[in-house]
């Protein structure tokens, strides 16, 4: 028995590494990985990995509202490098960095920092901020990193999400807008339930996704000043308040009849390389 011991004490202790889902914070003694979860103290909002739509085996480190059944991220860290399978890992390291390592324990996202903590802690807060700061110092004057000032997010996604498709591939017969301006076209036509894909239909709440589509078309609207700011989103899209009409958004395009790879702007084009359409906000 005594020969088994030491391997049951590493076990243990290798257990006692992970997070599963309890409490809203990481330290430099645990980790997450693909499966497992944080979340904020309120039960609002949940950080984890997840994949973008049914189809996507890419998988992303993002934030998202735990309660509402349709995955509806409203932060994702590694964007522009997707893991390509499920063996991620996210951990706090003792510099006060929070690192996300693929299989070959290469780093493929971290936050950064000019400054540094004996004890660093990660803490999803109530707020739906995901922050770095000492686990002895809650003041957010003292913060290392925060999501929030990187809110280069996916409310596109969104759209992306609910209705089965690709912005920046999106083709209809009637048009030859993208899929944020055939939202737009549906919402004006108040019809935004023919966005969603059939498929989520019966597995979703119907008012919670309209209610999604509608935030999302005010996030991007095309005058940095009438997007709302993240911590505006959350209230938004957490309670039932009416919510302002969008204006006319800053993402909308039309391609050039024949040539769908081909698009023309009304302002500036969104930087995303991957299936997670990036909508940037301007920070409040």
């Amino acid at each position: 028995m005594e020969k088994f011991l030491p391997l049951f004490l590493l076990c243990f202790l290798i257990f006692l590494q992970h997070v599963y889902g309890q409490g809203d914070t990481i330290t430099t003694t645990q980790f997450i990985k693909d499966g497992e979860f944080i979340v904020s103290s309120d039960g609002v909002f949940e950080l984890g990995f997840f994949s973008p739509g049914e189809t996507s085996t890419n998988r992303y480190v993002g934030i998202w509202y735990k309660e509402i059944s349709v995955i509806t991220p409203v932060w994702v860290a590694n964007r522009l490098a997707p893991l390509t399978n499920k063996t991620g890992v996210l951990k706090v390291i003792q510099s006060g960095l929070v690192v996300l390592h693929n299989d070959t324990n290469a780093t493929v996202w971290s936050t950064n920092s000019t400054r540094s903590v004996k004890n660093p802690v990660a803490q999803l807060l109530n707020t739906g901020n995901f922050v770095v700061r000492d686990a002895n110092n809650p003041n957010p004057e003292n913060f290392l990193w925060q999501s929030f000032d990187y809110p280069s997010d996916t409310l596109i996604a969104i759209l992306e999400i609910v209705s089965g498709k690709k912005n920046r591939r999106f083709v209809h017969p009637d048009h030859h807008l993208n899929l944020l301006g055939h939202a737009w076209i549906l919402h004006k036509d108040g019809r935004p339930l023919e966005l969603v894909d059939p498929s989520l239909v019966d597995s979703c709440c119907i008012s919670e996704v309209v209610r999604s589509i509608h935030v999302g078309l005010l996030c991007v609207q095309q005058n940095p000043e009438d997007r709302p700011s993240m911590s505006t989103v959350i209230n938004m899209l957490t309670n039932d308040g009416v919510l302002p009409p969008p204006k006319h958004p800053g993402f909308f395009t039309q391609r050039k009849i024949g040539d769908v790879d081909k698009f023309t702007w009304s302002t500036q084009t969104p930087s995303s390389i991957n299936e997670v359409t990036i909508t940037l906000l301007d920070a409040r």
